[in-house]
């Protein structure tokens, strides 16, 4: 787990212009002002050695499309990096660094990002990226006929202008401090214009980026092949010839193939396997604590859980300390709120203490506010993971004591996420990662505007002080913004928070120069197998 460390922080401008450039710091921080540049490097470490054949990776289940702007699931958000680069990258520690954009400044007002790309970039149909490329793309997902689920993410943007082959610059119409960080995201990614031109609604089954492996073939619920593309832009990658996805929704089972060597690498394994996997000398293990948020999302519009005080004493039932133990052998740590203490510098260190923590008789006066002194029935949404099982069945059994019965309904990946996208769920148990800016995940997910706002949740507090972090300068007082908008949401419990979460990862021992990264999705081109 060796990494090199790829930071670039921008220096005061040379050219004495009077801009301002700003980079994400580790998470929640900030790297400092002034133009933010550097020569086309890797982002993490990479070994030195090449393979002759593909990384076979098993994954927890598949997709649905390999659009990046309208992915629906954590499966396909790793696919996505195999096949594109987007416009800023990061690095081990979650700063932001070049990605197909070498440097990139904000006017004084906030209102414009001008964006300048790396020179000599091709997609996988041979064309070129450009300038002309890019502002296809922003505006091809700004488009409101083509219902991308990702749009929102750049609502804000208002225009794009082509300054020169290689600069593109992007007005907005509020300033927006997290810009650049968003363009790590989902619309970020850069698609080649000529083949969304000429698939259309069928782009997701025909993907052409610029990254380090090119579409081969996706069988859906079998494997995606990808096989490494010659003319990359960082010459030194990838190192392996191709990849293939393989969906293996058991974990057991995904560490069977693992140990036999049938697959190299799998995108997640049980806690309960970490230690065996870490004392096991023909396999690696790799951790990053704190990186994955388990919650259930409850939907506050459908009864029974448009009653927030229903919602509450459902939380006062959650066993977290018992969760921390008997799901996660100790790698997680108890959560209250969706800030995760990742972003050191907005963590608020009391937050238990207005969390709705474990309390019975709690959860008893709170039913009895609702109207239900006798309990309630509610139906919970899983995946078909094992340990999602596990963790439903704790919850259901302590829910029980309250008098709350849980029916747990699982799902297989697809299924879920649609029953999640369509909103028709009464609870769903799934989980979030860090993303470069706290935004990513907090308003997201808890404006009523936000992209993932599957719990329909809405408060004009919260919208009001979300909205205000979006044009408040990168620091303190955008934090206490953060941390105000925390404790509301605590309160109305659109979410149950259950823990944050250690991510263990395995691979074979014969494969090198995979580092785990803070995004938590498979950066596989540094990785080779012998």
């Amino acid at each position: 787990m060796k990494s090199t460390n790829s930071r670039f922080i921008g220096e005061n401008d040379p050219r004495g212009l009077n801009r301002r450039a700003f980079v994400a710091g580790s998470i929640g921080t900030i790297a400092g002002l002034g133009l933010l540049e550097a020569a086309a490097s890797p982002q993490f470490a990479i070994n030195q050695g090449s393979s002759d054949r593909p990384i076979l990776v098993g994954m927890t289940g598949d997709g649905t499309t390999l659009h990046p702007a309208d992915w629906t699931n954590i499966n396909e958000r790793h696919f996505i990096p195999a096949m594109f680069d987007n416009l800023v990258a990061i690095d081990e520690n979650l700063d932001l660094i070049p990605g197909l954009a070498t440097e990139w400044e904000v006017s004084d007002d906030g209102l414009a990002w001008t964006f300048h790309l790396r020179e000599g970039v091709l997609f996988h149909d041979g064309t070129t990226c450009d300038a002309e490329a890019v502002a296809f793309n922003i505006r091809f997902v700004l488009d409101e006929a083509n219902a991308l689920r990702h749009r929102a993410d750049i609502s804000m943007v208002t225009d794009v202008e082509v300054v020169d082959p290689l600069t593109v610059r992007f007005t907005l119409d509020v300033p927006f401090a997290p810009f650049p960080a968003t363009l790590y995201e989902s619309v970020g990614y850069i698609s080649s214009p000529a083949t969304l031109e000429e698939y259309g609604e069928e782009y997701g089954s025909h993907p052409v980026g610029t990254g380090p492996f090119k579409f081969v073939e996706w069988r859906r619920d079998n494997k995606l092949e990808l096989e490494r593309f010659e003319d990359y832009w960082q010459s030194d990658l990838p190192r392996a010839a191709g990849v293939t996805f393989m969906p293996i929704p058991d974990t057991a089972v995904k560490l069977t193939n693992l140990r036999s060597g049938t697959i190299d690498i799998v995108d997640e394994i049980a806690a309960a396997d970490a230690d065996p996997v870490s004392e096991d000398d023909s396999l690696e293990l790799y951790a990053l604590p704190g990186s994955r948020w388990p919650m259930i999302r409850l939907n506050t519009i459908l009864a029974p859980f448009d009653n927030v005080a229903l919602r509450q004493a459902v939380s006062h039932c959650i066993p977290r300390d018992g969760i921390v133990q008997a799901i996660y052998f100790g790698r997680a740590q108890p959560a209250f709120g969706p800030i995760s203490p990742l972003y050191s510098a907005i963590y608020d260190t009391n937050i238990a203490d207005v969390g709705l923590a474990y309390d019975l008789d709690q959860a008893k006066s709170k039913l009895e506010e609702a109207g239900y002194p006798d309990g309630f029935s509610f139906t919970l949404d899983i995946g078909s993971t094992p340990q999602m099982a596990r963790t439903a069945e704790l919850i259901q059994s302590s829910l029980e004591q309250a008098g709350i019965h849980m029916e747990i309904q699982p799902q297989e990946s697809a299924a879920f996420t649609e029953r999640l996208r369509s909103k028709q769920f009464e609870a769903a148990l799934g989980s979030w990662t860090p993303r470069p800016d706290v935004d990513g995940t907090i308003y997201q997910h808890f404006h009523t505007d936000g992209v993932a706002n599957w719990a329909s949740y809405s408060n004009p507090d919260v919208d009001a002080l979300l909205d205000q972090t979006r044009s408040e300068p990168l620091g303190e007082s955008r934090n206490d913004l953060f941390r105000q908008a925390e404790r509301l949401i605590i309160n109305d419990a659109p979410w149950i928070f259950l823990v944050f979460e250690e991510l263990t990862r395995a691979s074979r021992a014969g494969v090198s120069g995979y580092v785990m990264t803070p995004d938590t999705l498979l950066h596989l081109e540094p990785v080779s197998v012998e």
